[in-house]
């Protein structure tokens, strides 16, 4: 199973990040690919949950989402569809049940994750966009690594500073506190930074080292997130050469954001005690040969 799953896939491509430095918006663009397979999740965090703090993947979060699934599918089903409609629709979610009923059972293996993605050809890379999989150990990437005799890896960056405080926002969104967020004091934030780990998406040098151990360059494409913003064309014509992939078209609304955090202005210098720790990870960046982060020095005088 493990052997005949390997050759059956074109490859694998991982978006390991970071997060809130558009992740999601990648994944809109790519999921229009007939070369690109993804699962019905878009996030697997299978990896983290292996190789990182903690697990992500417990019984009863993958049970959740089998029920949310099928909380969602039954509005479907709600009025009254006539035939062959009602068939149309109904195999498309036997499709998905399959897949969610496989998520949910477990146990979470290496053969669990490749299962995730039977359901793609000989010509489709199987695709996780995961923000998590920055994160991993060394022992994870070369697991990532061993999954195929190609894959590749695409990893983005943001501004640290913009891309924290962004996280922050998004993080106090998910956890539905973000009323109460937004009225803490300045050590409050910080605390409020450490407790949940926020900053440590942000430790791009010290992550991209690690996979550059074990990858080949040519295997790993490193974004500017702001290129995102500048010229989504330029950028998607970029990330398709890198697959060596057929070019993709790239709507008007590409240039619109996707999963923004809420509005809220960050006070000025509330950041200013994570400046050292950023300039660390801007110097490995600087040694690994990646230029375009230098400009992110200015932005911390």
């Amino acid at each position: 199973m493990h052997a005949d799953l390997t050759t059956s896939l074109r490859g694998y491509c991982l978006c390991i990040g970071a997060a809130k430095a558009g992740t999601t918006w990648l994944y809109e663009q790519l999921r229009h690919s007939s070369e690109m397979h993804f699962a019905p999740e878009k996030e697997l965090h299978y990896f983290f949950s292996k190789y990182g703090q903690f697990d992500r993947l417990p019984p009863a979060a993958r049970f959740n989402k089998l029920r949310e699934f099928i909380d969602r599918a039954s509005y479907n089903f709600t009025a009254p569809i006539g035939e062959p409609e009602f068939a149309r629709k109904f195999t498309f979610f036997q499709k998905n049940l399959d897949w969610y009923q496989s998520f949910a059972q477990g146990p979470t293996t290496q053969s669990w994750y490749r299962r995730l993605f039977s359901n793609a050809s000989a010509t489709q890379y199987a695709c996780d966009f995961s923000p998590s999989t920055s994160k991993i150990n060394l022992d994870g990437v070369h697991a990532i690594r061993d999954l195929s005799p190609t894959v590749k890896i695409i990893y983005i960056l943001r501004d640290p500073i913009e891309r924290l405080w962004s996280h922050v926002k998004f993080h106090a969104e998910f956890m539905g506190n973000f009323d109460e967020v937004k009225t803490y004091s300045r050590r409050k934030i910080v605390d409020f930074i450490k407790e949940n780990d926020l900053q440590a998406d942000g430790q791009y040098g010290s992550h991209l080292k690690r996979y550059l151990e074990v990858f080949d360059r040519k295997d790993v494409l490193v974004i500017d997130f702001s290129d995102i913003r500048k010229d989504p064309v330029g950028l998607l014509r970029q990330v398709c050469d890198f697959l060596d992939i057929e070019q993709l078209n790239v709507t008007e609304s590409a240039r619109s954001a996707v999963n923004a955090s809420q509005k809220l202005p960050m006070p000025e210098g509330i950041l200013q005690s994570f400046h050292p720790d950023i300039l660390r990870e801007l110097d490995t960046l600087a040694t690994l040969g990646y230029e375009f982060p230098e400009r992110w020095r200015a932005s911390l005088a």
